[in-house]
């Protein structure tokens, strides 16, 4: 059997009734007020959750204030106490400036134990025969050896080096 999409001469239209459009409208209609409640449902879950989360950053604001309030006080006790420890300090040291004026070891410097072998004292070097082989005394150094070239004719004598 082929169908025709076409109308036929005889044929009518189907009716539209209004009892099946309220059925369709209801049916709709029910939809939606379920989608409703599933969205109020999760409007309610997430309004918990801020609220949740708005007390748990409340805590967390008393807690870093507590903690700030016991840091300036221990900034406090802290620099009361450097004090105490610097005033401390000046008052000890005469003290202990006169025990270490007591307990000072001074000894001449020319005053040396040479008893030990190896604090055997030595006689100083004699460097007359280097300076004799090395011909580094301030009289071997003569003038001759250095030559004073004024600035003008040291740029000539650049200038003819590189000709």
């Amino acid at each position: 059997m082929a169908i025709s999409l076409t109308r036929t001469k005889g044929e009518r239209r189907p009716k539209h009734r209004a009892v099946d459009r309220v059925e369709f409208l209801e049916g709709e209609l029910a939809e939606a007020k379920q989608w409703r409640r599933q969205l109020s449902t999760e409007c309610d879950e997430y309004a918990c959750k801020v609220i949740e989360l708005a007390n748990e950053i409340d805590g967390e604001k008393t807690a870093r204030q507590a903690a700030e309030e016991t840091a300036e006080s221990l900034a406090g006790e802290l620099a009361a106490a450097a004090e105490e420890i610097e005033r401390l300090r000046r008052q000890l040291a005469p003290y202990l400036a006169a025990e270490a004026n007591e307990q000072a070891v001074s000894v001449p410097a020319w005053v040396r134990d040479t008893s030990a072998e190896e604090d055997r004292a030595t006689a100083p070097l004699d460097v007359a025969e280097l300076r004799d082989t090395h011909n580094t005394t301030a009289t071997a150094w003569k003038a001759s050896d250095t030559r004073v070239i004024p600035l003008q004719q040291r740029g000539d004598e650049d200038e003819k080096g590189a000709a």
